[in-house]
């Protein structure tokens, strides 16, 4: 039910819209290596992410797709070794790593511990340019990729209006900061989405949490706890 009303998550059939955390992944790569491409296709298959200078590949699978393509993803990672591009997979819980080039991460988001775990995974198969890059994007707390990711959240189909957020809870989003959370709208996101966004209230006070913290726990502003 939290998969529904929370992530926004329709029929897994028939949406082929890129998922979010891929596109976490896609905008942080970018941070590092700016020519990589999302969506690239390599003879009958495609990949998530493709660092051409490299000859990398990335993927994000889901629990729900990949859930009976083990062999499918076996065979995938070979054909790709076969044409020498290495394929690396981010692979979400109780999904199985599919050899020493997957990661394993237990929760819907990517965190940017995962990302970290991921170029150090990468760091001995891509130029040494990029060497320096990985370390110094590892040493911040942060993603660093956010502008790129919220320009491409931004882009991805709206819910139905009468399921969005400002229908449901339209006295909290009296509070979206639009200034702070360009290109995100809030008609964007369903009640209880996790995406972090800026809050302003009525006297000014900013803030920044996620979206189901002010429907789900009524959360108020942290400065003068008005809602």
């Amino acid at each position: 039910i939290n998969s529904r009303t929370g992530n926004g998550r329709g029929c897994k059939r028939c949406s082929n819209q890129s998922s979010r955390p891929e596109i976490r992944l896609f905008a942080e790569i970018q941070v590092i290596f700016p020519k990589s491409i999302h969506r690239h296709k390599i003879q009958s298959y495609e990949v998530d992410i493709y660092i051409p200078d490299s000859k990398l590949a990335i993927e994000f699978d889901g629990d729900y797709w990949h859930r009976n393509k083990f062999d499918v993803d076996i065979q995938k990672a070979h054909h790709l070794s076969n044409l020498d591009i290495q394929l690396f997979n981010v692979r979400r819980d109780p999904l199985k790593p599919i050899n020493s080039n997957s990661i394993v991460i237990f929760q819907d988001q990517i965190l940017k511990s995962n990302i970290d775990d991921l170029l150090s995974l990468i760091k001995n198969h891509v130029l040494p340019k990029y060497h320096l890059e990985i370390e110094k994007y590892k040493v911040s707390n942060v993603f660093l990729g956010n502008q790129l990711y919220e320009t491409l959240i931004s882009q991805l189909p709206n819910p139905p209006v009468e399921k969005s957020l400002p229908t449901i809870f339209p006295d909290v989003v009296k509070e979206w900061d639009y200034k702070k959370n360009y290109p995100l709208d809030p008609w964007s996101f369903l009640p209880f989405s996790n995406q972090k966004v800026w809050w302003i209230c009525k006297f000014g006070h900013s803030w920044k949490t996620w979206i189901y913290h002010r429907t789900r726990t009524l959360q108020k502003c942290p400065d003068c706890n008005y809602s």
